[in-house]
C-alpha cells in the first residue's frame, strides 16, 4: 500500500485483509502470531485488535497467542523474506526499459517472481501477493489495558476465555517466553477495555500515491514563466524543463 502510517491501526487493516485467504479459518482452534518487537505490535491497541477481530471473530478458537521475536533481530528466516523481495525488485530494475512507477507495478513484479519461485520448488514456501487498499482509517479501535502484562518486556502473551462457560469475558496470560507455555504463566490479567474513536481518519500517504511518474512535467509554481525554458530532447519528440540559479543566488535563469 502507499500508506505511510506504520502503527497498530494499519497493522490491523493489513491483518484483516488476510482472513479471507486462510482456508478453513472458521474452524481453527488455536492462532499464533509471530511478530517483531516494533511499537506497532507491542501496543495495547494491537492486543485489543487481536482480542476483538481474531479471538472474538473466530468463535471456534480456544486461544490466540502473540509471540515476539527478540529485539534487534535480522538473521532469522522471517527476515530472509525482505532480502528476497529486495532481490526481486533489483533484478527487475536491471532489465532495460523497466521502470516501477507505482505500487501496482511493484506488486506485479513480485507476484511474477513468486510464481517463478514456486514453480521451481513446488514443495517450498507458498507466496501470496495482496495489494491492500484502505480509503480511511477505521472509525473506532479497541484498546486493552493491563500493566501487569508488561507488554514492553514480554515475548509471549495469550488471550483466552475467562471461564469455560462464556467467551464474553477474557483474560490475558503473560508467559514471558514462548517455550514456557506449558508452565504456569508469570501474570494473569483481566484487562480493561476502552473503545477509542479516531478523530483524524485520513491516512498519511506517499508523495506520489498511485500517480504514475511519467506524467508530463510542469514548471514549479515558484518559477515565473519568463524564467523557465523548455528544451527539446535529442530525439525531437519529448520536452524537458531546464532551470538553473544565477550566481547571485537570488534570481533564476534558463539553463541550456
Amino acid at each position: 500500500a502507499d500508506i505511510l502510517n506504520h502503527g497498530a491501526t494499519l497493522t490491523g487493516v493489513f491483518l484483516d485483509s488476510q482472513k479471507e485467504h486462510i482456508p478453513g479459518a472458521a474452524e481453527v482452534l488455536f492462532w499464533c502470531f509471530w511478530c517483531d518487537c516494533g511499537p506497532h505490535f507491542r501496543a495495547y491497541e494491537f492486543l485489543g485488535y487481536v482480542q476483538k477481530e481474531w479471538f472474538g471473530h473466530f468463535t471456534a478458537s480456544q486461544w490466540v497467542r502473540i509471540n515476539y521475536f527478540i529485539e534487534k533481530h535480522g538473521k532469522g528466516i522471517p527476515d530472509a523474506l525482505f532480502a528476497w523481495l529486495r532481490k526481486c525488485i533489483t533484478r527487475a530494475l536491471l532489465c532495460p526499459g523497466v521502470l516501477l512507477q507505482d505500487i501496482p507495478d511493484v506488486v506485479d513484479v513480485v507476484r511474477s517472481a513468486a510464481e517463478a519461485t514456486m514453480a521451481k520448488d513446488p514443495s517450498g514456501p507458498v507466496y501470496q501477493m495482496i495489494h491492500v487498499e484502505s480509503a480511511m482509517k477505521p472509525a473506532k479501535v479497541l484498546r486493552v489495558t493491563a500493566p501487569s502484562l508488561g507488554i514492553q518486556s514480554t515475548y509471549c502473551l495469550q488471550v483466552e476465555p475467562y471461564s469455560q462457560r462464556t467467551r464474553k469475558h477474557v483474560t490475558w496470560k503473560n508467559y514471558v517466553f514462548s517455550d514456557r507455555v506449558l508452565q504456569p504463566c508469570a501474570a494473569l490479567a483481566a484487562v480493561s477495555e476502552t473503545t477509542v474513536e479516531i478523530g483524524d481518519r485520513e491516512w498519511r500517504r506517499g508523495r506520489y500515491g498511485n500517480i504514475r511518474l511519467n506524467q508530463p512535467l510542469q514548471p514549479p509554481t515558484w518559477i515565473k514563466p519568463c524564467e523557465a525554458m523548455w528544451c527539446q530532447a535529442g530525439d525531437g519528440t519529448t520536452w524537458a524543463p531546464m532551470w538553473c540559479q544565477a550566481a547571485v543566488g537570488t534570481t533564476w535563469a534558463p539553463h541550456v
